[in-house]
């Protein structure tokens, strides 16, 4: 039978091995200003960029529609979700809360960074919805970081 002091040893020692053990406070609001804190992230640089680090970007386009066909032109235009995922360590959150991701939409999609990409036959991007952008970011807890945005694109 344990003694009250290796009781408490105990108890120090898995406080110790588990600091998020009483992270579960945290809202997720709350979660995601302490991760995108002015002072310690910077959505306007992509992860490792101090370090001198490149980052590998996952890109899965779906198109949907293919419309617009001008054969004199040589101009089309489609309709297409794109996915891109990439791992920014600075947002990795398993060690301070339990939550299983993040969803990000609206005006909380900037407060991360997000890659530029380049289509080399656009000509002009407009985003699929008249109310708002079409953009959806998860943030898993080792800070795998997934876009979704659907927009349309003419290219020739």
């Amino acid at each position: 039978m344990m003694g009250r002091n290796e009781m408490f040893l105990l108890f120090f020692c898995l406080l110790v091995r588990f600091p998020g053990i009483n992270a579960t406070n945290l809202t997720r609001s709350d979660l995601l200003r302490r991760l995108t804190n002015e002072t310690t992230y910077d959505p306007n640089y992509p992860p490792g960029y101090d370090e001198g680090k490149t980052n590998a970007v996952i890109v899965q386009l779906d198109i949907f529609d293919m419309t617009s066909v001008s054969e004199q032109d040589m101009e089309y235009t489609i309709m297409m979700l794109m996915r891109m995922q990439w791992q920014d360590e600075r947002l990795a959150f398993k060690e301070i809360a339990n939550y299983s991701r993040l969803d990000l939409t609206g005006e909380r999609v900037a407060l991360v960074w997000t890659p530029d990409l380049y289509i080399r036959n656009e000509r002009k991007t407009d985003a699929h919805s008249f109310i708002k952008a079409e953009e959806l970011v998860y943030i898993d807890p080792d800070g795998i970081i997934t876009l979704h945005f659907r927009n349309n694109y003419f290219a020739g």
